[in-house]
């Protein structure tokens, strides 16, 4: 039986863009599934428009082409299959007490995919050897100088990407030494999510990737409920469930989701029309 190849290859997967629905339809015949809708904002258009969580945030061949085995896809699925469940029972319980350890193992792999399979690091691996070759330019090699060239091709930029995906057990391990706290948003303002929805911060203000002290990922699973992977040496005294009850701090999320975004912010809500004309460059850090 041959593989069952996908074109339209997610970004961002359905499973998780349906957590911020706007509204759901449900079909007269049972056996059809429910259509998710919710609200994207076009950061390059500055437009607003609902979409069906299938047209939304995807790409041909983002990761594999129709004439490769679609290795990316299949571990991705996976991963999304083991996360639906998860999803679910936390936001019915607010809670992550309740999790199975296999469980808790499963939702680290779905956040690591989606810091790995991004658009937004796509573009970072795009950047790496345009640097390299700028800092290196006069010193490197004839041979290095066309290694930097073949890197920055879009065919190799794929290649890498699909290659870190694939590597993602040495990028988890980062997340599971890390303290869950899980934040509820208490607020009637609800949380947003984007094209680049798992967010690397640092708590002491120092620059650095997810190794460095004081790293930060926080992770919106829903309008009203976000994940923090945080620093266990800064924040070894913090509560494991924080609630959130000042609307300004969901308002600067908003801003720093946009301005860290690749391109689409996702929303439960219209109102995202408030982020028209707003400057940005403030308050945003």
């Amino acid at each position: 039986m041959g593989e069952n190849k996908v074109k339209n290859q997610h970004t961002n997967p359905k499973v998780y863009l349906k957590n911020f629905h706007s509204r759901v339809v449900i079909p007269e015949n049972p056996k059809k599934r429910k259509k998710y809708f919710l609200f994207v904002f076009d950061k390059d258009e500055n437009s607003i428009i609902e979409k069906k969580t299938d047209k939304i945030s995807y790409e041909k061949e983002f990761y594999n082409l129709m004439s490769e085995k679609q290795e990316i896809e299949i571990i991705l699925s996976k991963s999304e299959n083991d996360y639906s469940p998860i999803s679910k029972k936390i936001i019915q319980d607010e809670s992550l007490s309740n999790l199975s350890e296999d469980e808790k193992e499963n939702l680290i792999n779905f956040i690591t995919f989606q810091i790995l399979r991004s658009k937004y690091t796509r573009e970072i691996i795009k950047e790496i050897p345009k640097k390299l070759k700028e800092e290196v330019c006069d010193k490197c090699s004839e041979n290095l100088r066309e290694k930097l060239d073949n890197a920055k091709e879009p065919e190799n930029i794929r290649k890498t990407q699909n290659r870190i995906i694939l590597d993602f057990e040495n990028y988890k391990k980062y997340l599971q030494d890390k303290r869950i706290i899980l934040i509820k948003n208490k607020t009637t303002l609800p949380f947003i999510t984007s094209d680049n929805p798992a967010r690397l911060w640092n708590c002491c203000g120092v620059e650095g990737g997810i190794e460095t002290e004081g790293a930060v990922i926080e992770f919106p699973l829903s309008p009203y409920l976000m994940i923090n992977f945080c620093c266990p040496i800064h924040f070894q005294n913090n509560p494991k469930i924080f609630e959130l009850k000042d609307e300004e701090k969901v308002s600067l999320q908003w801003k720093i989701y946009f301005k860290e975004c690749f391109n689409e912010l996702y929303s439960s809500i219209r109102e995202l029309d408030k982020l028209k004309g707003i400057n940005f460059n403030q308050n945003a850090k």
